[in-house]
């Protein structure tokens, strides 16, 4: 974290014993070390958080444009009517064929009645 050499901390605790004594120095550094790690705990929780809010707006803004790629899909989407779901049967098919033959030829013969 801190690029402190072995003389920085030699310096550093010189300067330490002779300001607090040697009796509270060691209280002081157990404090300072406590001190040192409640602060990387609360840098990593906060750190933890920020991360896992960015994953929260990334999956928001993906969520957001599958949407509109899904309602933009849909409203491409002709109407489509339920008969056409599905094909129809042969049968009623011929069905439709004989009956439209069946009209042709009555129109045929009532013009010919005439």
């Amino acid at each position: 974290m801190f690029d402190v050499g072995f003389s920085e901390l030699l310096l550093i605790f010189i300067i330490g014993l002779l300001v607090f004594g040697p009796n509270q120095l060691p209280r002081l550094a157990r404090d300072l070390s406590l001190l040192i790690r409640k602060v990387q705990q609360g840098v990593g929780s906060a750190r933890t958080e920020i991360e896992r809010e960015l994953q929260l707006i990334e999956l928001r803004d993906s969520l957001r444009t599958e949407q509109y790629r899904v309602e933009k899909a849909l409203n491409d989407l002709k109407p489509v009517h339920p008969a056409q779901w599905l094909p129809r049967p042969p049968a009623l098919e011929e069905a439709d064929q004989n009956h439209a033959a069946d009209g042709s030829k009555a129109g045929a013969t009532m013009k010919m009645g005439d």
